[in-house]
């Protein structure tokens, strides 16, 4: 088995606050609304699962959405509120935010929450994690991105700490070449099937993460030009064509949660 795991954060589109003063709920969260419904019919196309790490605020704007979600997918708790820096914020801090964010998803979906990626790829202490009650983290980005984080020398394959998994997203081996977000949007197909079939020897598993606000046209708002750059339909027909490509070369699509079960 080749596990391929398609996960996607669901979040309010906060980004417009750097670049817009007082941008609309209907920006905020509608973008990144119409943005999920576009994957679901993709996903939908192709009978996968996948996963949705999804903010407490953005479920409580839509929880029927959500808890339709949660019928054929993964729910995993992406933080209270996007805007929320856990990596530097006091820790019963953070465990109240957590906690509570937890609680809302569960009351939402009717399920148990298990899974946790941070905003932005934010590190969080794994006790933190492990007292809220979750069980995997899929946080760690182990590459350098200039402007965010440095984590080029983390491991590249699962592992615990204090008692949660962790799921790394897929790099490549050696140079770390990242191979979704932005990187899958602006660069070449070509460019992320060879990023995949070499980030898959060593550890055996792929793991790839996209924002549902980038399936949505972004050339509207006064953003950067790589923000923007094949939003929209460009973006879903590429992740469409991965997918068939994915299928093809033998790669089965699960959510985080069944691929930990299966290990």
């Amino acid at each position: 088995m080749k596990p391929f795991l398609l996960t996607f954060d669901v979040e309010e589109f906060d980004y417009l606050h750097h670049y817009h003063e007082k941008p609309l709920n209907a920006d905020l969260y509608g973008v990144s609304h119409e943005g999920t419904k576009r994957i679901l019919d993709l996903l939908s196309k192709y009978d996968i699962r996948a996963t949705f790490f999804v903010t407490a605020k953005f479920a409580l704007q839509y929880p029927s959405f959500i808890k339709a979600i949660s019928k054929k997918h993964e729910i995993g708790l992406h933080g209270y509120s996007h805007d929320h820096h856990y990596e530097s914020m006091d820790e019963k801090l953070v465990l109240k935010y957590l906690q509570e964010g937890k609680k809302i998803l569960e009351k939402i979906t009717q399920k148990k929450i298990t899974g946790f990626r941070a905003p932005r790829m934010g590190m969080t202490n794994y006790s933190i994690l492990k007292k809220v009650g979750l069980h995997y983290d899929s946080s760690l980005h182990p590459t350098y991105i200039p402007g965010y984080y440095n984590h080029f020398t983390e491991p590249r394959n699962c592992f615990t700490s204090e008692g949660i998994q962790v799921v790394p997203v897929s790099v490549t081996p050696l140079v770390r070449l990242p191979l979704a977000w932005l990187w899958f949007r602006n660069l070449p197909l070509l460019y992320s099937k060879l990023c995949i079939r070499w980030s898959f020897y060593g550890t055996g598993f792929i793991n790839t993460y996209f924002h549902p606000w980038e399936f949505v046209s972004l050339q509207k708002y006064r953003l950067p030009w790589y923000f923007k750059r094949n939003t929209g339909d460009k973006v879903l027909k590429k992740l469409d064509k991965l997918i068939h490509w994915g299928k093809k070369k033998g790669y089965t699509f699960m959510s985080m949660g069944d691929f930990l079960q299966r290990r």
